[in-house]
């Protein structure tokens, strides 16, 4: 079928649904007609019009767009930009369904039609190259965004890079298409946690350092002498996609898991003998193991998918060659000596020469002892013994502990492309970077956002003012080669990505993000709500984390050539690095929930705070909480399995957590951590709740009033609709929406509470803040204290 038939087909089944008038206030008309004689339907497609740009939705729509269809340009093109923006929806009578809106598969179909229209020959393109530049083949990543988060930060394009972020989880992908995005939560259920595949493409793309017009997403210091890849033609099957040419484009993948492998190779810490530490589940690889990640093609394009598992961890299990018995893969815990634990209760490993790379897991988890290598229902949790007994048994530690597997790996996607002559694949045909990390508890909330909060509120390098370390450097921003051992899947022995280039150049932009070329120059993208009302989700390096210590979705590791990515030095399994980011809200705000005050910690024990408020029902009511007593609340486990914490009767005491105690990887293994409460959590919300966090700690008498560093714990977190129907307001000015909090000074030694797993520290002082969007209402919890009222801008 023509590309043009497919393009009909999709619009005579969208048309009825409400995008026929939408369309034609535009000056597009597509009735019956048209759309079903593919001669008139091209003509009409390619008539100038008159765009609407006061439409919901097409605001930023390119100013110099004119048609339906503009040839070679997805984001000049009307028809596009209507089906593939988030922020557009059918002029419909009834609510939109998803049976409304293109798939993904339609999309594929609509791109390759505006690129066939450009009936450009690779003669052609070679011919219009720009001086010192060089005609590639290149697999991207790549999605359609709203103009205030693409690249070049004004119009609605396509922003693409040559890495990929896909996330694991327990359930199948959902792809909502009123979003135009995967989403999270499994399709008509809050259980479970969907995988969210990336999307990618093959394009003939130009070698050279950027020029005037080329749009980059966080620009850095160097990129003027960097070469990137600046795309100029998708590469789809068929004689449509160049003149004179038959294409066809075959992908293959491989990605590679090898944490185990790694912690035994380099940590000192032997394998228990008879077990191949150089196979799975030492090391997973995808051209071995088919439970780690699959291509699904939609349309032209295609879609790393994560492979979907009951449990975000397994226990790992191998045949082990001197007894002949498929048993339990463990280790023994090395006793507690100098820099070894973390947290108490969590093996750590760093390397004695480069402290900064992280060559092997940073962390590993310890507490599950291994009783009888055969039958894994007989793995110990040591978190359930009584706590003397279990802070001696892993302090001595010289016992058999379980390992885990998780599905978090990197890799690389490579395109197989015929029908042109590239030459050498290794210098003319480029494999995008592809990461599956864990999954993202926010993914409405970008690292880029955070990073714009940061520099409008607290100004450029302010973040220490709110965390009390590392930042919320996106992963597009840095510029660092990637791991130069990676296999390409498509030529055997052959590195996908090496440190230096033919000029011997470092490469090490593959985590940017580019653009289209644009006119007039690029000007830095919005910094107000017009980026927040996108309700897509984001597969591209602007979403993950690029702070590494170890890291979040990927980690920095390096050898005798070069510093580089890896995502060998992130926890094993992952849950363990998401217990120590979350509790120490201070590398990766906009990924990690903060956890911070589940377990009760404040300087200088810790160097952690409270720097993104998450409410109490998000951190769960134990059973003993007051309100569960007096059965105003029903009880419930928060997003990670654990509950928050609550001040004993009589508010003499906090119960809180321990983290010493608390063990993600039992909470994953039950299927107790959930995205479901925090999923819908967007930038503004986030922002809201730290700004109110920062009028608190401002205004309460207790040095220092500095957020990353006060000695305050936030106890109590509630979202107050309206305070005005309150009874318990401190002053009639509070109205409307917003917090509740209170906080309290600790004593520094805690006792275990009479919970397991749980400890208590008396309260020194206790502070009540009540806060709507222009003032904060506060006093000191002590007889004959009085509210005291301040003016502040929410």
């Amino acid at each position: 079928m023509r590309l043009i038939e497919q393009v009909a087909l999709l619009c005579q089944r969208l048309v009825p649904l409400g995008w026929g008038p939408l369309l034609e206030r535009h000056g597009l008309r597509l009735n019956y007609a048209t759309l079903h004689n593919p001669h008139k339907l091209a003509a009409e497609l390619n008539k100038s019009i008159k765009i609407d740009r006061n439409m919901p939705g097409f605001e930023d729509f390119w100013p110099d767009g004119e048609r339906a269809v503009e040839r070679g340009r997805p984001s000049r093109s009307l028809l596009y930009h209507a089906f593939a923006s988030p922020l557009v929806h059918p002029a419909s009578a009834q609510k939109p369904r998803p049976t409304f809106y293109p798939t993904l598969r339609e999309l594929d179909a609509l791109e390759n039609y505006i690129y066939s229209r450009s009936s450009v020959s690779l003669h052609d393109l070679r011919r219009a190259m720009p001086l010192g530049s060089r005609l590639v083949a290149a697999v991207l990543a790549y999605q359609y965004r709203i103009g205030a988060r693409s690249p070049n930060g004004r119009f609605a394009s396509t922003a693409l890079s040559r890495t990929g972020v896909s996330r694991v989880g327990t359930r199948e992908a959902y792809y909502d298409p009123i979003r135009r995005s995967f989403w999270p939560l499994p399709r008509n259920s809050s259980r479970g946690i969907a995988v969210l595949p990336a999307r990618f493409a093959a394009y003939l793309c130009e070698l050279r350092t950027p020029g005037a017009n080329d749009a980059i997403l966080d620009e850095q210091p160097g990129d003027e002498d960097r070469n990137f890849l600046f795309p100029v033609h998708k590469l789809f099957d068929g004689d449509e996609c160049l003149k004179g040419s038959l294409i066809s484009v075959k992908y293959s993948e491989r990605h590679v898991n090898e944490k185990i492998r790694k912690f035994h190779v380099n940590s000192g810490v032997n394998a228990i003998s008879g077990f191949d530490i150089n196979s799975s589940p030492f090391v997973r690889d995808s051209k071995y193991d088919n439970d780690l990640a699959t291509l699904r093609a939609a349309g032209s394009s295609v879609l790393v998918q994560p492979v979907p598992h009951k449990r975000l961890t397994r226990v790992a299990l191998q045949k082990n060659k001197l007894t002949g018995d498929r048993e339990i893969v463990r280790f023994v815990v090395p006793p507690r000596f100098g820099d070894n634990r973390y947290a108490g209760s969590s093996f750590q490993f760093l390397d004695a020469t480069h402290a900064e790379r992280r060559t092997a897991p940073e962390y590993a988890n310890i507490r599950h002892l291994v009783t009888d290598p055969l039958n894994p229902k007989t793995i110990q949790d040591l978190n359930d013994l009584p706590w003397k007994e279990f802070d001696r048994k892993v302090r001595r530690g010289r016992y058999e502990a379980a390992h885990f597997v998780d599905d978090s790996c990197e890799g690389c996607v490579s395109a197989n492309v015929a029908g042109i002559d590239m030459g050498d694949p290794n210098k003319t045909n480029f494999s995008a970077f592809s990461m599956i990390c864990a999954p993202d508890f926010f993914p409405l909330v970008d690292q880029a956002d955070v990073t714009d909060w940061v520099q409008e509120v607290l100004g450029v390098g302010g973040e220490r003012e709110q965390f009390a370390q590392g930042g919320p450097w996106p992963l597009s921003g840095r510029r660092n080669c990637v791991n130069p051992k990676l296999l390409r899947p498509d030529i055997p022995s052959a590195f996908a990505f090496p440190i230096r280039d033919d000029a011997f150049a470092r490469i090490e932009n593959i985590t940017a993000i580019v653009g289209g070329k644009i006119r007039g120059g690029i000007e830095h993208r919005p910094k107000k709500d017009r980026r927040f009302v996108d309700p897509s989700t984001s597969f591209l390096p602007d979403c993950a984390s690029g702070i590494f210590d170890p890291g979040w979705d990927v980690s920095f590791s390096g050898d005798g050539q070069a510093d580089f990515l890896a995502s060998y030095g992130l926890g094993s399994p992952f849950p363990e690095d998401v217990k120590l980011c979350s509790a120490l809200n201070s590398f990766w705000p906009s990924a990690a929930p903060d956890a911070t005050r589940t377990f009760g910690l404040f300087p200088p024990t810790w160097n952690a705070t409270t720097s993104v408020p998450l409410m109490d029902e998000e951190l769960g009511f134990h059973p003993d909480h007051p309100d569960v007593r007096n059965e105003d609340r029903k009880s419930s486990l928060g997003w990670d399995g654990e509950y928050g914490p609550y001040f004993e009767p009589g508010f003499g005491a906090v119960n809180h957590a321990h983290i010493d105690q608390s063990d993600y990887v039992s909470n994953a293994l039950a299927g107790e951590i959930s995205l479901a409460r925090l999923a819908r959590i967007d930038a503004p919300e986030m922002f809201r709740r730290m700004s109110a966090i920062r009028a608190c700690i401002a205004v309460l008498p207790e040095k220092p009033q500095r957020v990353s560093s006060t000695k305050l714990v936030l106890v109590t977190a509630e979202r107050v609709d309206d305070w005005s129907k309150r009874p318990d307001r401190g002053d009639p000015r509070l109205r409307g929406k917003g917090f509740l909090f209170v906080l309290a000074r600790l004593e520094k030694i805690g006792t275990p509470a009479r919970e397991h797993g749980r400890w208590r520290r008396k309260v020194k002082k206790r502070y009540t803040c009540q806060l709507d969007n222009s003032g904060i209402c506060w006093r000191l919890e002590d007889s004959g204290e009085r509210f005291l009222y301040e003016a502040w801008q929410g």
